[in-house]
């Protein structure tokens, strides 16, 4: 499972700093640089308390649909038990 984060994160390590830091343009979409102002973008940024909280965020986006199921629940699995996800089964039909 650590495995899986660390690939995560050194394929995404640009999201991640945007979604952290609310970055207006850098890592949206995980490109260096984006043309729009990104939706979650701020001015600055609040402090640490406001990085944690942005932190939690990510969590909530991941389990809404903006990366697979499967990929949130293997990335946050305390966030997964704690609030019922199960993963899909891919060979049901």
């Amino acid at each position: 499972m650590l495995k899986k984060k660390t690939i995560y994160l050194l394929e995404n390590w640009k999201m991640v700093i945007h979604l952290l830091l609310k970055t207006k343009r850098f890592g949206v979409n995980n490109q260096l640089w984006a043309e729009r102002d990104s939706l979650f973008g701020a001015y600055w940024l609040t402090g640490w308390s406001q990085a944690l909280k942005n932190y939690k965020m990510i969590k909530v986006r991941a389990f809404s649909g903006f990366i697979p199921l499967n990929h949130a629940i293997e990335l946050f699995p305390e966030h997964a038990v704690r609030h019922g996800y199960r993963p899909i089964d891919k060979q049901k039909k």
